[in-house]
């Protein structure tokens, strides 16, 4: 058996000690992913002299996937019974969220969509909504306008109505992030 110097054996300690460190801080600072899930998430909204209303939500860019991308409006102060809504320039999506709730939509003040579904499906569904676009057509515009819809960052809502009205929309996202 050979013999070790006072330094060698120094090195080798040193050596095993820092081995030990890179495999601590691999096993301790683990990245994983968290979720984000919010209950309601009021944006106020007041129409201007054009009759609409504009909201700016932003989605996590540290997403990885959607889980929901719910919401509720409260439409206040207003005569009009017709409104229509568009996503990060994605038109038209009201006919998506009439066909979720069997052909009801805003008719005046209230919230909506109404309560009077068991089912518990009395949110307005933006990844139904961007399902529904890709599946109908299921080629690159339709792709495009489903991702508009879904992709992270800064989201532009616009509700458009014949008359003046204020909107509350109370968000319900729920996603997953990676973690920090």
């Amino acid at each position: 058996m050979r013999r070790i110097s006072y330094e060698e054996a120094l090195n080798r300690i040193a050596e095993r000690t820092n081995d030990n460190i890179r495999e601590l801080r691999k096993t301790r600072f683990q990245r994983r992913t968290e979720f984000t899930d919010l209950y309601g998430v009021p944006f106020y909204a007041e129409s201007d002299e054009n009759n609409e209303a504009v909201f700016y939500i932003s989605i996590s860019p540290d997403q990885v996937y959607a889980l929901r991308l719910q919401f509720k409006l409260q439409i206040r102060d207003t005569s009009s019974d017709e409104f229509s809504i568009s996503v990060n320039g994605v038109d038209n999506i009201e006919d998506y969220l009439i066909a979720q709730h069997d052909g009801e939509w805003i008719d005046g003040s209230g919230l909506y969509p109404t309560d009077e579904l068991e089912d518990q499906t009395d949110f307005y569904d933006l990844m139904a909504v961007a399902t529904d676009i890709y599946n109908e057509g299921n080629d690159e515009e339709h792709t495009k306008k489903a991702n508009k819809i879904l992709k992270p960052g800064f989201k532009e809502v616009v509700i458009k109505s014949d008359s003046p009205f204020k909107v509350t929309m109370y968000l319900y996202p729920k996603n997953s992030v990676v973690g920090r």
